[in-house]
């Protein structure tokens, strides 16, 4: 005895309505189109590779040169303009100093009484006033190299290097010692008489070298006690820590 056919699984040919090549059984379907869907591809390039990274709705990147100027405090950038404007200044005021004491040169040379030479040797007020220059020229050259070297290092500290802070720091310190007699005019005061071939000269200092003298120690001392304090204060030591582990 056999058991009777299943009706829904009877031949799709023997159902009316049947037409070949059709899919879903060879029915049409009424409102969809007869052609087989195509996917499309979706567009992962565009995605992945954006302008910014994976993430096209992430914000642009900061270069590193903005990064530094974020994050440098303004005591770093004060301490920067100190180590460059205060050892130009003070160079200038030396070099006015020292051009004031060729009133003391020509002084001395015309009070002394120079003992006789022979025709052919060198007029002894030549000599002094040869060894003035050269001693002229000698100081100048030293404050410009010292005025280059802070120069220098101001821009290497203001980038983040402890080296250069630490370098500057023993500067301003020998700076401030050697300067320190100027601010009370000591220099100036203690030449009041010199001895030439025996004969004595007495001088006399214009005010202008008293006072250049003066504005160039206070200029030191005062701008390098305050670089001292900035370049150590705890936003300063925050920056240069970053700095050495960025």
């Amino acid at each position: 005895m056999t058991s009777p056919q299943n009706p829904w699984q009877q031949d799709p040919s023997q159902q009316p309505g049947y037409q070949p090549g059709t899919p879903s059984g060879g029915f049409p379907q009424q409102g969809y189109p007869q052609q087989p869907y195509q996917q499309q591809p979706y567009p992962q390039q565009g995605y992945q590779q954006g302008a910014y990274g994976a993430n096209p709705y992430a914000a642009p990147p900061v270069s590193g040169s903005e990064l530094a100027v974020a994050q440098r405090p303004t005591t770093i950038n004060v301490a920067f303009w100190i180590a460059i404007i205060a050892p130009i200044v003070v160079t200038l005021l030396t070099a006015g100093a020292m051009l004031s004491v060729t009133q003391m040169i020509d002084q001395m040379v015309a009070g002394a009484e120079f003992e006789a030479t022979a025709p052919d040797a060198p007029d002894p007020r030549s000599i002094v006033q040869g060894a003035f220059m050269f001693m002229f020229g000698l100081v100048i050259f030293f404050y410009a190299v010292l005025t280059g070297l802070w120069i220098l290092f101001g821009f290497k500290m203001r980038a983040g290097r402890n080296w250069a802070r630490i370098t500057l720091t023993v500067f301003a310190g020998i700076w401030i010692l050697f300067m320190l007699p100027s601010l009370f005019g000591s220099g100036v005061t203690s030449v009041n008489s010199t001895t030439v071939q025996g004969s004595q000269v007495d001088l006399d200092p214009p005010a202008a070298l008293f006072a250049l003298n003066v504005s160039a120690g206070a200029v030191s001392v005062i701008s390098m006690i305050a670089f001292l304090v900035l370049v150590w204060l705890r936003p300063s030591n925050w920056f240069f820590k970053a700095a050495q582990h960025g």
